[in-house]
């Protein structure tokens, strides 16, 4: 099995001069569980996300079934300015994870309360699951680990020397465990070192998150992450131990 850097370098020596897999949280909810078509954060953002992406060769994407993700990714593709598309597919690890129905009341609770914050509630977690139903925060960043490697070997499996987008469309409080265990911050990592809440919170409604391929020397490649306008470096043996973490269960 090839390690993440293996991948990373394989997509680097296929000349891609422009290699990014996002994840972006979905758009507001209107009626029924879909995008709301009035509001400028629902149907109106998503569109507009796709239309301020930088034209490549190919955009692709991967979304949570559940219906607003999958909108706001479809949304993403179709109004891209790239020269060809490939239409999203499903893919489970980007949809909410498994919450006992007593868990999720009480998120949603805390989430009404003006005087807390739901996902730093969730985030809390850290490795231990709140019940033994709902998964834990830990669980919930291998499953991302596993959509990010997804993302990445779909660019790895297209055409040398083209540039490719790849859209990760999933919700929030996902990614950013993640983020927390792989992020390095002022040279170090882990949900003891990196504070989700410190760099700004939660991903917001259509905000992504970026990983970037570049070329280091000819046998080695940088996969780094983008959030808010800064650029971080990666552990990526913390990333590899998640993504195998994940596809030995």
């Amino acid at each position: 099995m090839n390690t993440i850097q293996d991948l990373t370098n394989i997509i680097a020596s296929q000349d891609r001069t422009h290699s990014v897999a996002q994840f972006v949280r979905h758009g507001l909810k209107g009626t029924y569980g879909k995008l709301d078509q009035n509001h400028p954060d629902g149907v109106a953002k998503a569109i507009q996300f796709g239309k301020d992406l930088r034209p490549q060769d190919l955009i692709l994407g991967y979304h949570s079934a559940i219906t607003r993700a999958q909108q706001t990714t479809e949304l993403i593709i179709e109004n891209a300015p790239h020269l060809n598309k490939i239409n999203s597919i499903a893919l489970p690890e980007l949809q909410i994870p498994q919450f006992s129905p007593e868990m999720t009341k009480l998120f949603k609770q805390i989430a009404s309360d003006p005087t807390r914050d739901g996902a730093e509630w969730y985030l809390s977690f850290g490795d231990n699951r709140p019940d033994e139903e709902t998964f834990s925060p830990l669980e919930t960043a291998e499953r991302m680990a596993f959509g990010l490697v997804t993302g990445l070997e779909a660019i790895s499996n297209q055409t040398p020397n083209q540039s490719i987008d790849a859209i990760l469309g999933t919700h929030s409080c996902l990614p950013e465990p993640l983020l927390q265990r792989i992020l390095v911050v002022n040279g170090q990592t882990g949900i003891n070192n990196v504070n989700i809440m410190e760099l700004g919170g939660i991903l917001k409604l259509v905000e992504p998150v970026s990983f970037n391929i570049t070329p280091n020397s000819e046998t080695q490649a940088n996969l780094t992450c983008t959030f808010r306008g800064t650029n971080y470096e990666i552990d990526m043996d913390r990333l590899n131990n998640l993504y195998t973490s994940y596809i030995n269960k």
